[in-house]
C-alpha cells in the first residue's frame, strides 16, 4: 500500500517532464490588443482572475510583447505590494496601465502585430 503514493508521484513527475519537454521552446502568438486585454482584465475587479497568469506564464513570439510580459511578471519584485493579497504596489499598477495605453495605441497604428 505504501507503493501506491510513490507510483502516483512518479507518474505526475513523469507527466510534468513530458509536458515541459514538448512545450519548452513553444512561443505563443498574441497581438498587442490581446496582451492589452489580458492586462486590463487583471486590473478590473470584474475581470478574469487568471488573465495575468495566462499572460505571464507563456513566452510570446513577438519580441516587444515578450519584453512587456517579462517585466509584468516581475513587477511584484520591482514594486512590492503595499497591501496584503495584492500582486504589486501602486507604481507597478501604473506600469501596467502605461503598457495598456501603449499597446492600444500600437494596435490603432498597426504597430506590434
Amino acid at each position: 500500500m505504501r507503493f501506491i503514493p510513490v507510483i502516483v508521484i512518479l507518474g505526475l513527475v513523469g507527466a510534468f517532464v513530458i509536458f515541459k519537454v514538448l512545450t519548452r521552446n513553444k512561443r505563443y502568438k498574441r497581438t498587442s490588443t490581446e496582451v492589452a486585454d489580458l492586462l486590463e482584465a487583471f486590473l478590473l475587479p470584474t475581470g478574469d482572475p487568471w488573465a495575468f497568469d495566462t499572460l505571464t506564464s507563456f513566452p510570446l513570439e513577438d519580441e516587444e510583447l515578450e519584453k512587456i510580459r517579462i517585466r509584468c511578471a516581475n513587477l511584484d519584485s520591482e514594486f512590492p505590494p503595499e497591501i496584503k493579497g495584492h500582486f504589486c504596489g501602486e507604481k507597478g499598477l501604473e506600469v501596467i496601465r502605461g503598457y495598456i495605453s501603449q499597446l492600444r495605441a500600437a494596435a490603432k497604428t498597426g504597430g506590434s502585430k
